[in-house]
């Protein structure tokens, strides 16, 4: 590379990324790419304005280095990630009277104790001690968040506002009410939902630049944190369809460090997606009316999460396959395209004919914004939804998982799937199978929930004391 003309850096991701910098010139010689700078329709990039830096084909890896190089991200500044505009709850939308007293927020919305209530949450003297102890990190490739806003929602609730910390990666920063402002409710969910079901565990904010590197850049920082700093869970609610613009490419990009990442004993938690099994919502360029499944959700080191339609009956909770409609979302889930079906899946997977992919989700938990879940945002109490909610959520349940494994004197899950799956096969399942829904979604024929694992909601929802049973 030095011979090329551009300059490195010390390797850093456990010694798997080395940052390479130098004239466009100099770049597109080394790798035999024309890069220029392109204006993008709105359509495609809606938060995209102005031309912005891309290349016109795949960067050639010199052969010399073509059995040691696993990938080359940073070659554009297109976004790396999108977010589904999270759900808000209709107006009219209430938790029904025949839920807890104390299930309903003050605009609405699910409560902490009515999710405790719905899933089994252990009481704070339980082995899981609320996930004391357990550092849960959340991935933000934009919006922001304002402390006050955190604090009412705690106080709310009764819950601990501190143990909060924002870590830059590449500069990016807390974009409250900023140019990426309209992830701020996505923030709050992440934030308020961590908090909600692991109210003991560490919060640290990753704020990342929403660029191709973005998800490289985010990966080698958490490799190369000292272990004090380390998070034990990583909670996603970004992602783009797998075989979207440069989504394949990137899952070799980081697939490895991924890998590097659970062995040193970390678990990702993500969500599936909100529209549905096409992935990708109609009226935009990438929607093609075929069925898609979301990176990173299908990385098999990621435990991917969808969505149910939770309510509250006379004898307890009753939960179906998120499917609001058209508009208003619905659960994510298909079978990957480029990944194979892991060991840990196959029998899950069962013979389902024709399919030789990944299935997702594995999970799911509460999504559809009717109800939706209670969140404070910009001095507002309101209610939302999506899977970008489900998957902290889930967040917080292992967190609970980990930290009873730590009292017990075992080690962290990492990646979760394998466990998660063997739990499914044991006599006491900790799951709640969901059997009613599919997630049709804008004319693309789903997948009906069925007995056991789907890929509309996975193994189902959980019993999180049970689950915490079975898996110390």
């Amino acid at each position: 590379l030095n011979d090329a003309g551009l300059k490195t850096s010390e390797p850093t991701g456990a010694r798997t990324v080395i940052d390479v910098r130098g004239t466009a010139e100099a770049v597109a010689r080394a790798l035999d790419v024309p890069i220029g700078r392109f204006t993008f329709p709105a359509t495609m990039f809606p938060k995209v304005r102005g031309p912005r830096l891309a290349i016109e084909r795949n960067p050639q890896i010199p052969a010399s280095l073509a059995s040691v190089v696993r990938g080359i991200a940073g070659l554009n500044d297109l976004p790396a990630a999108r977010l589904f505009p999270p759900p808000l709850a209709p107006r009219r939308s209430r938790v029904p009277q025949r839920g807890p007293g104390d299930s309903r927020g003050p605009e609405g919305g699910f409560t902490p104790a009515a999710i405790h209530a719905a899933y089994g949450i252990p009481d704070s003297d339980s082995a899981s001690r609320d996930g004391l102890g357990e550092r849960i990190a959340i991935l933000e490739f934009g919006g922001g968040y304002a402390p006050s806003d955190f604090e009412t929602f705690c106080q709310t609730y009764m819950l601990p506002s501190g143990n909060v910390e924002e870590i830059s990666v590449s500069g990016a920063k807390n974009d409250f009410r900023g140019k990426s402002g309209d992830a701020d409710v996505e923030v709050a969910l992440d934030m308020d939902w961590v908090r909600a079901t692991a109210p003991k565990a560490a919060i640290d904010l990753y704020w990342t630049p929403n660029v191709d590197r973005g998800w490289v850049d985010f990966l080698s920082t958490l490799l190369d944190l000292p272990e004090a700093k380390r998070p034990s869970i990583v909670s996603i609610s970004w992602g783009m369809p797998e075989d979207a613009f440069s989504t394949s490419r990137r899952y070799d990009q980081t697939r490895q460090l991924f890998q590097s990442c659970a062995l040193l004993g970390i678990t990702f938690v993500c969500a599936s997606g909100d529209a549905g099994a096409s992935d990708e919502l109609p009226g935009t360029p990438f929607f093609d009316g075929q069925r898609h499944v979301d990176f990173p959700g299908m990385v098999p080191e990621v435990t991917a999460v969808g969505g149910t339609h939770l309510l509250p009956t006379t004898k307890g909770f009753d939960e179906t396959v998120w499917n609001d409609g058209e508009g208003r979302g619905a659960t994510g889930g298909g079978f990957s395209r480029f990944v194979g079906v892991p060991e840990w899946q196959k029998r899950s997977i069962g013979k389902r004919t024709g399919v030789t992919g990944r299935g997702v989700p594995d999970v799911a938990a509460v999504a559809s914004p009717d109800p939706g879940l209670s969140i404070h945002v910009r001095k507002s109490w309101t209610a939302a939804g999506g899977t970008s909610v489900a998957a902290p959520i889930w967040a917080g349940f292992l967190a609970q998982v980990n930290a009873a494994r730590i009292a017990a004197g075992r080690p962290r899950l990492g990646a979760a799937n394998a466990a998660l799956y063997a739990a499914a096969s044991g006599r006491s399942t900790p799951y709640k199978d969901v059997l009613k829904g599919k997630n049709d979604y804008a004319g693309v024929v789903g997948f009906t929930a069925t007995k056991g694992w789907d890929p509309a909601t996975g193994l189902g929802s959980a019993d999180v004391a049970k689950l915490v049973k079975v898996l110390v």
